[in-house]
């Protein structure tokens, strides 16, 4: 949301900023190279998912994109054309099967994912929310949905790199 708001007074107005891809914002705002992903092209999403918690563990900038145009909710809680902010990734075992799990922001501060592992998710039991410290779910714009679905509903990614290495290697 900060960056929107610093992009948009770049540009003069939020009306100028209207669409295109928020890395190349951050790109430009944070001086810190991007890189586009497109989901469609992605022939292998277990790569994918690695590359992201790579990324996450290392606390690049990720955003994403959903598909469509015009900013008009999907039926589902997403929002066609609009760009969401990657917060985490879990991958856990629920009833004998891998759950992945992408949690996202819409900057709008409301509006979430209402399918499978969504705030209102009937597979959410107490004792799961306890174990993932997720115990205050809640209408605030953040939520959570499985990769399969994000890999359908959102067509590109951007991964801000910030290879500082200050940041994340030992001095010597």
């Amino acid at each position: 949301m900060l960056i929107e708001k610093a992009w948009a007074k770049v540009h003069g107005t939020f009306a100028r900023v209207s669409g295109g891809l928020s890395g190349f914002a951050c790109a430009h705002l944070t001086g810190v190279p991007s890189e586009k992903v497109m989901t469609a092209k992605v022939k292998d999403p277990d790569h994918l998912w690695k590359k992201l918690r790579a990324s996450h563990k290392k606390n690049f900038s990720m955003m994403c994109s959903s598909v469509g145009k015009g900013e008009k909710n999907m039926g589902n809680g997403i929002i066609t054309g609009h760009a969401y902010t990657v917060v985490d990734l879990r991958k856990f075992e629920h009833n004998g099967k891998i759950v992945r799990l992408i949690r996202l922001r819409n900057p709008w501060g409301q509006g979430e994912w209402t399918g499978d592992w969504g705030t209102n998710s009937s597979l959410w039991t107490n004792a799961l929310r306890k174990q993932m410290d997720e115990e205050n779910l809640e209408d605030n714009g953040i939520f959570y949905m499985p990769f399969s679905d994000f890999m359908t509903h959102f067509s590109s990614m951007s991964i801000c790199a910030d290879l500082n290495p200050e940041k994340y290697f030992i001095n010597h």
